[in-house]
C-alpha cells in the first residue's frame, strides 16, 4: 500500500495510512514536496514544511517504509520528460492552474515504478487529482488499485490540509463557513427536488 504525501502530515493523511495497514501487508508513505506541481515559486517556497514532525508522526503510525527522495532520486536524469496530464485537466481546475496536473502525473508515474505498490491511497478531498491519476493508470497500464477515502474535517467542517498552517484564526474561521454553507445549499436543493418529484 503506498500513501503519497507532500509532507506536512495532518489527521486526513494518519486517517490515510490507517486506511491503507488495513488494506496492505507493507505500507509505504513518501514526502516529497513536488516543485513541478507549483504554477509559481513563491507558492513553492511558502508552502509549510516539518520534516521532524512528519518523521514523528510516521513513527507513532508504525509504518513499514517511510520514502523522503530527493529530486535527483525521483529522477535519474538532469533533463525532466514531462508527462502530460489527460485533456479532463483542461475541465477541472488545470484549466486555471497551467502545468499543475502534468507535474503531479509525472513525479507520480516515477513514485508508482519505484515503490510498485498494489494499491494507492488518496483522500477525496483531492477529488480532481484523483480522477487524472486513474486516467495516469489507465494510460500506461499500471497494476495499482486507487483506494479513496472520505475528506477528514476538523470540528468547524474546514478540510485538512497542509495549507491550513498558512492560515491565520479568522481566515480559518471563514474557510470554514465555506463547507457549511455548500451544506445548505445541497440541503436546499434536494428539498426542492423532492418537492418537485412528488
Amino acid at each position: 500500500g503506498f500513501v503519497p504525501t507532500l509532507g506536512v502530515l495532518h489527521q486526513g493523511h494518519l486517517e490515510l495510512i490507517r486506511l491503507a495497514k488495513k488494506k496492505s501487508e507493507i505500507v509505504v508513505v513518501s514526502i516529497f514536496l513536488n516543485p513541478l506541481q507549483f504554477n509559481s515559486k513563491s507558492d513553492f517556497k511558502k508552502y509549510p514544511s516539518n520534516l521532524n514532525s512528519d518523521k514523528k508522526k510516521i513513527y507513532n503510525e508504525k509504518v513499514n517504509i517511510l520514502y523522503i527522495p530527493k529530486i535527483n532520486e525521483i529522477f535519474s536524469s538532469k533533463k525532466i520528460k514531462i508527462i502530460k496530464a489527460s485533456k479532463k485537466a483542461n475541465k477541472l481546475c488545470g484549466k486555471f492552474r497551467k502545468g499543475h496536473f502534468d507535474g503531479v502525473v509525472t513525479v507520480l508515474k516515477s513514485l508508482f515504478d519505484q515503490v510498485s505498490p498494489n494499491f494507492a491511497f488518496f483522500g477525496q478531498k483531492d477529488f480532481q487529482q484523483v480522477l487524472i491519476v486513474k486516467d495516469l493508470i489507465l494510460k500506461y497500464k499500471l497494476k495499482i488499485k486507487i483506494i479513496t477515502m472520505p475528506t477528514v474535517r476538523d470540528r468547524s467542517g474546514l478540510a485538512y490540509s497542509s495549507r491550513n498552517n498558512l492560515l491565520n484564526n479568522k481566515q480559518k474561521k471563514i474557510a470554514s463557513f465555506l463547507f457549511k454553507t455548500i451544506k445548505e445549499i445541497s440541503f436546499e436543493a434536494k428539498k426542492n427536488l423532492n418537492k418537485l418529484n412528488n
